[in-house]
């Protein structure tokens, strides 16, 4: 059912007359009130007209960085991914009057980032920050611009981050293959540090643990990111492997569809011998025979909230505490689990 007025009124705690007149952008309505009827309408995706956005700063754009520092997991394989939280930044900032700009970067050549960044004079930056390493965040500390990194945690450091929830993610992937009479679980990882792989792969045993189900180390499998290493790797791995598990959990769908194709030349059939569950949710997962399950990434919402928050950054005048924000996401399953026994 489409949203309507008073559900936006409801969710702003206003009358729907202070909405209409907020969405006809009428006087007399506070700024504040202005910005809550706006955000209340943007959560609910209720249409909005340009004239009824809150104009600021329209003159200094947002950028969006991707950096591909070594371009193994950030690469033609998650386009469809980057761009959801390009998607989420853009329809956020143009509802505020920011102009959006996307800088690209293939290697990791942090004074010609920054230069580029002090030259345009931004309002703002989001930083795509797949594939950096501490070392490498830490070397945005001096960067007074606001700035709030995506698609990575790190709970030590005194940035803002907007991620995914691995944690949570993880645990309910575990509880989906043990709802389904599936105790004997594996890994997948990868040869590629990220800070999301690595974390995946952290919990992925802690949740087995809380569960008190059996930890196999001779059920983890580590392969390379990309669909043709996967298989490769994946091949040389089950070369001679008589004790599999019932079940694996891939710490990306790339990986997953490259074990998928290795598990099928050696025989062995998805679900009837084994069960599989990537991550990302990505458009291939539906594409593969059986369909691949997987956990679904709000990446336009990661995107839209990294927007938010780097808006409240900007017009904060003194600087608070930073912030890890972390949005949950969603198991889907498809046929390559079994259905209950």
């Amino acid at each position: 059912m489409a949203c309507t007025l008073k559900d936006v009124a409801s969710a702003a705690g206003v009358s729907p007359a202070t909405v209409s007149l907020v969405l006809n952008n009428r006087s007399g309505i506070s700024q504040e009130t202005r910005e809550t009827v706006i955000a209340a309408a943007m959560r609910l995706n209720y249409p909005l007209r340009a004239s009824s956005t809150v104009k600021e700063n329209a003159t200094r754009p947002v950028c969006f960085i991707k950096i591909a520092s070594h371009g193994l997991v950030i690469n033609d394989d998650h386009k469809a991914f980057i761009s959801d939280y390009i998607d989420g930044i853009e329809n956020s900032a143009r509802r505020y009057g920011y102009p959006l700009e996307v800088r690209s970067y293939v290697g990791f050549d942090v004074d010609q980032i920054l230069s580029d960044i002090y030259k345009q004079n931004y309002s703002g930056i989001i930083i795509l920050a797949t594939e950096l390493l501490e070392q490498d965040i830490l070397k945005f500390k001096e960067l007074s611009i606001p700035k709030v990194f995506i698609d990575v945690n790190y709970p030590l450091f005194s940035f803002d981050f907007v991620n995914m929830d691995n944690e949570s993610a993880v645990y309910t992937v575990v509880k989906r293959f043990k709802d389904r009479g599936i105790t004997k679980i594996g890994l997948v990882k990868s040869k590629i540090y990220t800070r999301n792989f690595f974390l995946r792969s952290k919990y992925f045993y802690e949740v087995l643990k809380y569960f008190d189900m059996e930890i196999n180390k001779d059920w983890e499998f580590t392969v390379g990111p990309s669909f043709d290493t996967a298989y490769d790797d994946m091949l040389e791995n089950l070369e001679g492997k008589k004790d599999l598990p019932e079940g694996l959990f891939c710490v990306c769908d790339v990986i997953g569809i490259g074990v998928m194709k290795a598990l099928r030349e050696k025989g062995i059939k998805v679900p009837d011998d084994i069960s599989i569950i990537g991550f990302d949710d990505s458009p291939k997962c539906r594409m593969t025979d059986p369909e691949l399950s997987s956990v679904r990434v709000p990446t336009a919402l990661i995107g839209k909230r990294a927007f938010e928050y780097l808006r409240n950054l900007m017009k904060r005048e003194q600087r608070i505490a930073s912030e890890k924000i972390l949005i949950g996401c969603d198991v889907i399953l498809r046929d390559s689990v079994r259905k209950v026994l």
